[in-house]
């Protein structure tokens, strides 16, 4: 569940204690508490929606200039009819690290070896959008980081969450 503690930016506490006192008078989870956290996650969705919206322009203008454009004229498969500017997984990125920079008031191993392993993927994805890398080498630098991130960090999936309804646990043998 939600817990109160100071794991976002101070100020987030204290309106999750605020709202809590309004909505729960003495339950130990209640709505003031899911009004709250619904709050925080909402504030932290629309900054990096803001945030990317903002760097994408000048991520625009780095992959034209760096070449990391993708041309229709070089495929024949290609749906697109101009020049396209590659690179926007760049701008979602640090969107991703700001917004958790200014919410998490501490940074736990896992959230560290998250973003090492995603780092890596992103610095190897923006190399391909300038310079079209083997495949063989941008594989093995993704499961370089999930490895790093598993054994390293100690970041496991324990499940999966099916959209339509059920979860598959994988962290218990099927008996």
């Amino acid at each position: 569940g939600y817990t109160t503690e100071a794991r976002f930016f101070p100020l987030f506490p204290l309106l999750i204690r605020f709202i809590s006192n309004i909505f729960d008078s003495h339950q130990a989870f209640g709505l003031g508490q899911f009004i709250a956290g619904l709050l925080v996650t909402n504030i932290g969705f629309l900054a990096a929606l803001i945030i990317s919206a903002l760097l994408i322009p000048l991520v625009k203008k780095l992959a034209v200039s760096l070449g990391a454009v993708d041309n229709p004229k070089e495929a024949y498969r290609k749906i697109h009819t101009k020049i396209m500017a590659r690179g926007g997984g760049l701008a979602i990125y640090m969107s991703f690290v700001v917004v958790c920079a200014a919410l998490l008031s501490s940074f736990p191993r896992q959230f560290v070896g998250l973003l090492v392993a995603g780092t890596m993927v992103l610095i190897i994805g923006f190399i391909d959008d300038v310079r079209r890398l083997n495949p063989w080498l941008k594989l093995s630098v993704q499961v370089a980081a999930a490895l790093i991130a598993s054994v390293g960090f100690g970041i496991t999936i324990e499940n999966i969450t099916n959209p339509m309804g059920g979860t598959i646990i994988l962290t218990q043998p099927n008996v």
